[in-house]
Formats: C-alpha cells, sequence, structure tokens
C-alpha cells in the first residue's frame, strides 16, 4: 500500500449507509458475545448522524470506501471515537496509516490521543504496538491514551542565562537552594515541609524518570558564566487537564532581578514557535504578586480564583491561560 493511495474525506449524508455497514461488520460480533445484543437502529441512527454533519470521515484507497475514522478534537485531547477499516482491506497497512495521521494532528497541537476498545476486541493490542497505554477499565472496555512524544529536552539561553536540561548532579545544588521558606511558601502544598534531606534527591530521581517517559520538560536555571550550578528550575508540561503547565522557582538571593521573568519568557517562547502549542494553562497562589506579574506581562488572561493548599496553608489560587495570540501581540507592544 502507498500512503499517497490514501484519501480522507468529509463523510456527507449518501455516506450514512456505508458507515452503518462498517461498523456492524467490524463490531457487531464483539457486542454480541459482550452483551448478547446489537443495537441496529441506535447504530444506523449514530451513523447516519455523523455522516450528515460531517463528524465522521470516510477513509478511500483510491475512489473505492475502505474505512470510517472519527477524531473529536477538544481542549485536553484528541478523542479518537472510531477506526474502522472494512474486513476485506484489513492487514495491509490502511489502519496503521490513518492512526499516524491522527497522532501527528494531535502531535501539532501538543495534545495526547485517548480512546476506548471492548475487553474482547483484539484491536487493544494494535493500538498498544502504536504506543498506547491502559489508562483505566471497566468490566467492558479499556480507556487508552497515548500520551504526547515529547522532544528531548533542548538548551535555551536567554541574555544572561543558560537554561540547561536537569541533571541527577544538580540534586545537591537544589537541596541547598530550594529548603528555604522565601522559595517554597506559595508552591503546592504537595511539597513536603519541613523539606527532607533527601528531598531534591527523591525530586530529580523522579523528574529523570517523568522525563523519559516524554511527559515534561525540567530545566535547570544557571547563570552563563556558571552553567553547571544550579540556581532555579523551571518546568513545562502538555495540557492534561489540570490547567498548570508551566512552574518555576529561583533562589533567594537571585529574586527580585527579573531572572524569572527572563527564564519563562524563553520557555514560553519555546512552547509556542517551536512546539507550536496553541496556549498554556498557568496557576499561582494570589499572594504570590511577582508570579502574577510575570503572567500578566506575557498577556495572560485571568480565568478564575479559587481556593488552594499551598505549603503556608489553604489561601486564593488563580488560573490565568495564556493564548499564543495574545502572547505574540504582546511581545510586539
Amino acid at each position: 500500500m502507498k500512503a499517497s493511495d490514501i484519501v480522507i474525506r468529509r463523510a456527507e449524508e449518501s455516506d450514512g449507509e456505508f458507515a452503518y455497514q462498517t461498523v456492524e461488520r467490524t463490531m457487531k460480533g464483539y457486542a454480541l458475545a459482550l452483551w448478547g445484543t446489537w443495537l441496529e437502529a441506535e447504530a444506523r441512527r449514530n451513523a447516519a448522524s455523523d455522516a450528515k454533519s460531517g463528524r465522521s470521515r470516510i477513509i478511500q484507497r483510491g475512489s473505492e470506501r475502505v474505512g470510517v475514522v472519527c477524531v473529536d478534537r477538544l481542549a485536553t485531547h484528541h478523542q479518537l471515537e472510531q477506526l474502522y477499516i472494512v474486513p476485506e482491506h484489513q492487514r495491509q497497512g490502511i489502519g496503521a496509516h490513518v492512526l499516524q495521521l491522527v497522532l501527528s494532528e494531535a502531535q501539532a497541537a501538543g495534545l495526547p490521543v485517548r480512546l476506548r476498545v471492548l475487553r474482547n476486541n483484539p484491536a487493544k493490542a494494535f493500538y498498544e504496538r502504536h504506543g498506547f497505554s491502559v489508562a483505566a477499565e471497566s468490566p467492558e472496555r479499556f480507556f487508552m491514551e497515548r500520551a504526547l512524544n515529547l522532544p528531548e529536552t533542548p538548551v535555551l539561553q536567554t541574555a544572561r542565562l543558560v537554561l540547561r536540561p536537569l541533571r541527577l548532579e544538580d540534586a545537591p545544588a537544589i537541596q541547598r537552594h530550594f529548603a528555604h521558606w522565601e522559595v517554597v511558601r506559595w508552591l503546592d502544598g504537595r511539597v513536603p515541609w519541613p523539606y527532607p534531606d533527601n528531598g531534591a534527591e527523591m525530586y530529580v530521581q523522579g523528574s529523570m524518570d517523568v522525563r523519559a517517559q516524554g511527559k515534561r520538560f525540567f530545566w535547570a536555571i544557571c547563570f552563563k558564566e556558571a552553567p553547571h550550578d544550579l540556581v532555579g528550575l523551571i518546568e513545562l508540561l502538555p495540557d492534561d487537564g489540570s490547567h498548570d503547565q508551566r512552574g518555576f522557582w529561583i533562589a533567594k538571593e537571585f529574586q527580585g532581578r527579573g531572572l524569572m521573568t527572563e527564564a519563562a519568557d524563553r520557555v514560553t517562547e519555546y512552547a509556542f514557535l517551536q512546539l507550536g502549542w496553541p496556549h498554556l494553562w498557568l496557576t499561582n497562589a494570589e499572594g504570590n504578586v511577582a508570579s502574577s506579574r510575570i503572567k500578566r506581562r506575557q498577556g495572560a488572561q485571568l480565568v478564575k480564583k479559587m481556593e488552594k493548599k499551598y505549603v503556608s496553608g489553604v489561601a486564593g489560587g488563580e488560573v490565568w491561560l495564556l493564548k499564543s495570540e495574545d502572547w505574540k501581540r504582546h511581545r510586539t507592544l
């Protein structure tokens, strides 16, 4: 099969019957084995509605219709609702080709892909071969996700700083700079306090595991003249629904010098211009005025306020949304 042979087009109302027949031929057997019944009227109704609205897409090999695909593009992820290939065209690489297109689109959007599959459907193994894993399960279904595959953490530079990948040997510097009330008071309440003697070592080891899975970026903040000496940290992760995609801290002796703004601006530039992410969700405590100021300067909009547990106790928190276009506009002001 040549990739150029495959065309994916928007479904039309006249595709409704083909869409239903494809679903029936690929799914009816599993439904009967699992539930003992096949809801034909409901399946026909859904296929006709999705075709008429254009929600579903028709997969063609040349001029021949060979399958159906349906992806819901949500704010936090892309949901693969359907990927069905008619039996006589299965095991020819068509499904794998279409799935790669779905994954590439989600990667460009900076989002993971999720789906659900019946427990008795061997398609679970197909998705596992393409990097999906089971995130949850019910008596009837597996709920699977393919997390966003982030690139290697790059070295970034600003006028005064080098942001380099976090390393295991950074643990002593983190332990020395982080375990101060002025640094941790407005951080998430899950940060242990008093900070344990092995806190930095445990943090770095856990971060390396997360980084190895391609789930998050971790940068050590260093001065250009001392690129091996960590004085702060900044993290970045895709939109996972937590509304918290960027976090940072800097040693108390370097606060108030604009260094954190400098680092945050460079990481934000990387997220929007290199990764192509459409937005960043950001949070901070209301009392952390410096952090709020950075967000406002970048063009973020305050979305809501809520109470949250911080190291210093329960206090008001803020949730911000920084859109790529707003950030770009503020850069030119």
